[in-house]
């Protein structure tokens, strides 16, 4: 099965975006080896980035969220103990973003480190960032002038459950994103095409008339679409992926023998480097997305403009069903993405996990269009 994509998708909301370079040094102190043999990365991961039970780490006991980073776990427990070059670099550069006048604006920090948690560090309100203003993270100062994406969205599954569950354990809310895109009200962002059908006429028909195309993946080549009128297969402008995942890679359901399979962070990102078209707008509701996203580079290549996704852990909880309710409903609305992110974020408790495990990497202007 194929999916067809029909007519664009996207535009870009007129709003200014506040850069904020990390300067390299700052970048440096966070990978640096210190005398306890880790670095500020290795000492949140292995505190913060896991269940609490999973953690048994020197900070565990103290931590608010039981599953992944929080805000307050990160603002209370982890940003005190970071390095002083961080921590003086932040106490010089807050004062610029904790007045209100920055609410309407993004904020997108510029570093090649996307996968730490820059929309957790804490304003002098005693807010994190993230919960006060539109926060991103990107490599370079600028974005791509053109959105070169076209129509087809892909909502795609991979395992949910987890090798030990039981018949009812999965991941809290899969499939909810889906029943309430393709029902709900607002924006009809999804309705597009998704069959192979005899005649191109038949088939725009169907495309007009239909939903999104959905996959329980079981190839890398499944994340791509036809254009209607031509011959050749390009990335979709939207990709909605739920499922179990690692730094390394998302994990399938298993084959008939039992077998565990992944699609490797190398599989995703050569498919997406070698496939014509950018994802324009990439939803990964799976762990340690983020982080995949970094290794393999998706922005950097041109082949991601903008992601949101878990820093570590994060998509077990249920507070995210709840975040991930409200970021669609603006989105329906026609509210941009890092605005959507930001007053979900807003709406919950710095304790919930979805404060912190949630990011945003890239052009946080993108808005649906009808």
């Amino acid at each position: 099965m194929t999916l067809h994509a029909v007519s664009h998708l996207f535009d870009r909301a007129d709003e200014k975006i506040v850069w904020v370079n990390v300067p390299k040094e700052v970048e440096k102190a966070i990978v640096e080896i210190s005398d306890g043999g880790q670095s500020d990365l290795d000492r949140l991961s292995s505190n913060f980035y896991q269940t609490k039970i999973e953690a048994e780490q020197e900070l565990t006991d103290e931590r608010s969220s039981s599953v992944g980073l929080c805000a307050k776990d990160f603002m209370v427990l982890a940003y005190p103990r970071l390095n002083d070059t961080l921590r003086d670099w932040w106490v010089k550069t807050d004062v610029v973003y904790s007045p209100p006048k920055t609410m309407e604006n993004h904020i997108v920090f510029v570093t090649s480190k996307l996968y730490f948690p820059w929309h957790l560090l804490p304003l002098r309100t005693g807010q994190a960032i993230g919960m006060s203003h539109s926060v991103s993270v990107a490599p370079k100062e600028k974005f791509a002038e053109v959105l070169l994406g076209n129509d087809g969205v892909l909502f795609s599954r991979g395992k949910l459950k987890r090798a030990e569950a039981s018949l009812y354990d999965e991941i809290p809310g899969s499939g909810l994103k889906r029943q309430f895109a393709i029902f709900g009200s607002g924006l009809k962002f999804w309705k597009r095409g998704k069959y192979d059908l005899t005649t191109e006429k038949e088939m725009i028909a169907r495309c007009n008339a239909d939903g999104v195309l959905g996959y329980e993946l079981e190839n890398v080549e499944q994340i791509s679409c036809r254009v209607i009128g031509k011959n050749e297969t390009q990335l979709p402008s939207v990709w909605f992926h739920e499922g179990h995942g690692h730094e390394y890679g998302l994990e399938l359901n298993s084959n008939k023998d039992g077998e565990v399979r992944m699609m490797s962070e190398k599989d995703i990102s050569e498919h997406l480097k070698s496939t014509k078209g950018t994802v324009e707008f990439a939803w990964i509701s799976s762990c340690h997305s983020i982080e995949l996203a970094a290794r393999g580079k998706w922005l950097e290549q041109g082949k991601v403009t903008t992601m949101l996704g878990h820093i570590g852990m994060g998509d077990e909880s249920e507070d995210n069903i709840a975040f991930e309710m409200l970021v669609l409903c603006r989105l329906k609305q026609g509210v941009s993405i890092g605005h959507a992110v930001h007053l979900a974020k807003k709406a919950l408790d710095p304790e919930m996990p979805a404060s912190g495990s949630y990011a945003l990497i890239g052009d946080p202007r993108l808005k649906f269009v009808n």
